[in-house]
């Protein structure tokens, strides 16, 4: 999940050849100038970072400098342009393009108060699992992670713990259900945050989501069904928070961009003792208040500078 894929596209003036369907596609549309317009089509529903190379122009000039690292929204994002240099010849380019999953300068609020993922009013048992590198990834040496994990029975309902739109649903396998150790994913479903990090919530029932990719939530909505874990501990409710490191640019390796993510240490809303870090082997009781329910609307109430008011 946390791996992107690295593009060697070849193109030239005459012949292009198109990618329909990809995740993360960049073509090229012709101006009347004998020109390009370079843009990226995001198909996915969070942002991503787009890295491009032009390592052969021929009689072009390119309106950015490369290589080019930038930010691409959902939809359609133009990128560069290449203009002539001679009217008389047309031109002739080559471009490198790889993507990972985030933002550029993403910015954490690692003091967020999170809702644990389980239904209000509900106690269960706690275990923490944090580590000096991330879980299942090969840049496992360098970066922390951490998860917390909720005792939970089948069949309970899983809650998103802030609000956000959900970019990636798994729920094909019915492995975990059997309590098999197996080397498949676990069911799962991701949100992204208005921070631009990213809360992976597991391990769903087989076909046991509620939600849907581009679907977007509010913090205590229902999003699946608990089902089993498949190395046979019983249920849980997983939940980790990660984002995007900046300025370390994604590690290559077979091929692939491998993202350099970080876990948040959260800090959640309990019953009786408010705002914590949760503790390993002890006890707690989920609430859903007000008050941590609705922290990020408040800020979504604010008028845009410029705007005017209606007059009566």
């Amino acid at each position: 999940m946390h791996q992107s894929i690295l593009l060697a596209l070849l193109f030239s003036a005459i012949s292009a050849r198109a990618f329909p369907q990809q995740l993360i596609q960049v073509s090229h549309e012709p101006d009347s100038k004998g020109g390009y317009q370079f843009y990226c089509i995001n198909r996915g529903y969070c942002p991503y970072v787009l890295d491009v190379e032009l390592p052969g122009l021929g009689n072009g000039r390119a309106d950015r400098s490369f290589p080019l690292e930038m930010e691409v929204r959902p939809g359609r994002n133009n990128i560069f342009k290449l203009s002539r240099i001679r009217p008389d010849s047309s031109i002739s380019f080559r471009y490198v393009v790889g993507y990972h999953k985030g933002c550029i300068q993403p910015a954490p609020m690692l003091d967020f108060t999170y809702l644990l993922p389980i239904a209000p009013g509900k106690t269960t048992l706690a275990h923490i699992s944090e580590g000096a590198g991330k879980q299942g990834t090969p840049d496992s040496t360098s970066n922390p992670w951490y998860m917390v994990r909720l005792k939970m029975q089948p069949g309970d309902t899983l809650y998103s713990a802030r609000r956000g739109m959900v970019t990636e649903v798994e729920q094909g396998s019915d492995l975990n259900d059997q309590g098999l150790a197996s080397l498949g994913e676990e069911n799962y479903v991701e949100i992204v945050h208005a921070d631009c990090t990213f809360g992976h919530y597991g391990v769903l029932r087989k076909n046991g989501a509620f939600v849907k990719p581009g679907q977007f939530v509010e913090a205590g909505v229902p999003i699946g069904i608990i089902g089993g874990d498949k190395y046979g501990r019983g249920s849980e409710a997983r939940l980790s928070v990660h984002y995007n490191l900046p300025g370390q640019g994604p590690k290559t390796s077979g091929g692939e961009e491998l993202v350099n993510w970080n876990d948040v240490r959260l800090m959640f809303w309990t019953r009786k003792l408010g705002k914590m870090n949760l503790k390993n082997g002890y006890d707690y009781t989920s609430e859903f208040p007000s008050a941590v329910l609705n922290q990020e609307l408040k800020k979504l109430a604010k008028p845009k500078p410029g705007a005017r008011k209606k007059s009566s």
